[in-house]
C-alpha cells in the first residue's frame, strides 16, 4: 500500500501493461469477448491503468484493491464498480468471465497461504472463464537481498529507492514446475518478460489460463 501512498505508481494511469494488451488481442480472448458481454474482475487494480483497455471489450468491470489511495483513484473512473478488499479475503457475491491479476496476486500478507489465496480467486471464475495473471521471476531486481521464508515465498529486502517501500513484504515466486493444473486451470498461453532499465531487471512470468468446465 505504501507504493501508492508515496506516489511511486502515479504514472501508471494511462498506459496498460503490455502483456495484458497482447493477451486481450490474442485470438483466444478476442473470440471469447466477442461472444458475450463479459463480466470482468481486476484484482489489485492499482490506479486503474488497465481499465481503458478493458473498456474496449466489456462495460461490466469490477476493480478491487487493498490500498485506500488506489480505491480513491479508481472511484474517479466512470463506468466501473470499485471495492476495497484485504487479501486473501475476497467475497464479491458473483462470478466473473474474465479475471485479471496484473502484477498483484503474488504479494502475501503475513500468515497468508498462496494456494488458498489463488484458489479463492479461481473460485470466482465462471466455468470456461479466462484468467490472466503475472508472477515475479527469480531474476527480478526486487528480489535482490531477499531471503527465502518458505517454499516459493521470499521476504523483500531491497533498499533501492524504487523498492524500499516494499521491504519486509512477502512475495510468492513460483518455481518452474509449479502445477497450475491442480487449481482446475488449463494454460492457453504463457511467456516470460525479462528486460533491463536503469540498472534494474524486470523479470515476469505471465499466463493466460482457461478454467476447466
Amino acid at each position: 500500500q505504501d507504493t501508492y501512498r508515496n506516489g511511486f505508481q502515479s504514472n501508471n494511469v494511462k498506459f496498460p501493461e503490455q502483456f495484458v494488451v497482447k493477451f486481450f488481442y490474442s485470438e483466444a480472448l478476442r473470440d471469447f469477448c466477442s461472444r458475450k458481454e463479459a463480466r470482468l474482475l481486476d484484482v489489485g487494480a492499482g490506479f486503474g491503468r488497465n481499465v481503458p483497455l478493458f473498456k474496449e471489450f466489456t462495460s461490466d468491470i469490477t476493480c478491487i484493491d487493498p490500498s485506500p489511495e488506489a480505491i480513491s483513484q479508481l472511484k474517479t473512473i466512470q463506468g466501473i464498480r470499485v471495492k476495497k478488499f484485504e487479501p486473501p479475503e475476497i467475497d464479491l457475491g458473483r462470478a466473473f468471465d474474465i479475471i485479471v491479476a496484473c502484477n498483484s496476486i503474488y504479494y502475501l500478507n503475513p500468515g497468508a497461504n498462496f494456494e488458498d489465496y489463488f484458489k479463492s480467486v479461481v473460485q470466482m471464475l465462471s466455468p470456461g472463464g479466462i484468467f490472466i495473471c503475472s508472477f515475479i521471476g527469480e531474476k527480478h531486481s526486487i528480489l535482490d537481498g531477499s531471503k527465502k521464508c518458505q517454499h516459493e515465498v521470499f521476504e523483500i529486502n531491497n533498499k533501492e529507492t524504487k523498492f524500499i517501500d516494499r521491504c519486509g513484504q512477502l512475495i510468492f515466486v513460483p518455481e518452474k514446475d509449479h502445477d497450475f493444473l491442480k487449481y482446475g486451470l488449463d494454460i492457453l498461453s504463457s511467456g516470460t518478460i525479462c528486460d533491463q532499465f536503469d540498472h534494474n531487471t524486470r523479470h515476469l512470468k505471465v499466463f493466460l489460463f482457461k478454467k476447466q468446465h
